[in-house]
């Protein structure tokens, strides 16, 4: 219930309520000519099945006392209007744990979905930040 009202009011995608929202993630796979019917079929029941088996879990986990320290560089995109993940909790979570690098970049025109609000920004973060630390 409450993940239905967040993003009602906005906090799956900045000023969008969740008809828009879920228009706004959805639209680009449909119209994606790259893809099949049954690749975009494939795809929301991946997602189907993923929410169904992973969501209620995920929530369950309190990462502040389940992984304090990680041994990979550490990227967290977080969008200032959030509510799904909630910006302070989220600022608050990566100044605790430690990683031997680690960097918060805030997305100032996004709520949750970060790389469908800010496509440009988001991939100039992965292809000046974080592309030149993978390894190939």
């Amino acid at each position: 219930m409450q993940r239905k009202w967040v993003r009602e009011f906005g906090g799956a995608a900045h000023g969008k309520n969740n008809l828009e929202s879920l228009w706004f993630l959805v639209g680009p796979l449909i119209t994606f000519r790259e893809y099949s019917l049954g690749d975009k079929i494939a795809y929301l029941r991946g997602e189907e099945f993923s929410m169904k088996h992973l969501e209620e879990p995920m929530l369950d986990d309190d990462l502040t006392t389940s992984i304090r320290e990680i041994d990979v560089p550490l990227f967290v995109l977080q969008g200032r209007y959030d509510l799904q993940t909630d910006f302070e909790t989220a600022v608050a979570y990566y100044e605790q744990i430690r990683a031997p690098r680690k960097e918060l970049i805030v997305f100032e025109e996004s709520a949750h979905l970060v790389p469908y609000e800010e496509p440009e920004k988001f991939m100039r973060v992965l292809v000046d930040r974080v592309r030149p630390l993978a390894r190939d």
